[in-house]
């Protein structure tokens, strides 16, 4: 038998447990799609009474995949704290201070608060001696930065390289 809970109800719990949600009226706005996204999980949601609600069931799982996904997050963090790195070359994962994206021989990572503070981009470390990795700039400027200043993509990057261990990734 299904259990059904008010939308109000589904959003009082989403902000319980997660901390945070979109207000209930963002929620009635979307309502009227037939779903509602809770954690980029999509509960479908029905009018009954006059009131929009939902089968409990689908809020559960939402919840569960929002814990899986911090509970993700958070080994990866340990991991690297254990110089332990997730992934082929290109792949990014996200820590609980930012991130970081792997290459071949190296990663760079980068903390939320200090690129919103525009303090930091990130840096290169090498992955073997986890040491900080030099870099070179030797490519031409694209086309934004040489019209208009940086287009934040670091365009000019030809090489990273450790001193340390001798590798070096040319790109």
């Amino acid at each position: 038998m299904t259990a059904y809970i008010t939308l109000k109800e589904a959003v009082e719990r989403w902000r319980a447990v997660t901390g945070y949600a979109n207000s209930y009226e963002w929620y009635r706005k979307a309502a009227p799609t037939g779903w509602v996204s809770f954690g980029g999980c999509h509960v479908p949601v029905v009018k009954q009474g006059g009131r929009w609600v939902l089968d409990d069931s689908g809020l559960d799982e939402a919840i569960g995949a929002h814990r899986a996904a911090k509970a993700k997050v958070e080994q990866v963090t340990l991991d690297y704290t254990n110089q332990l790195l997730h992934g082929e070359p290109g792949h990014t994962e996200r820590t609980t201070w930012g991130g970081y994206t792997v290459s071949r021989g190296f990663h760079f990572a980068w903390n939320d608060y200090e690129a919103a503070r525009m303090r930091s981009d990130g840096s290169w470390y090498c992955s073997s001696c986890w040491e900080p990795a030099s870099t070179e700039h030797e490519k031409d400027e694209c086309h934004t930065c040489s019209d208009w200043g940086s287009c934040g993509r670091d365009c000019t990057l030809s090489a990273v390289k450790c001193d340390r261990c001798g590798t070096r990734l040319s790109l």
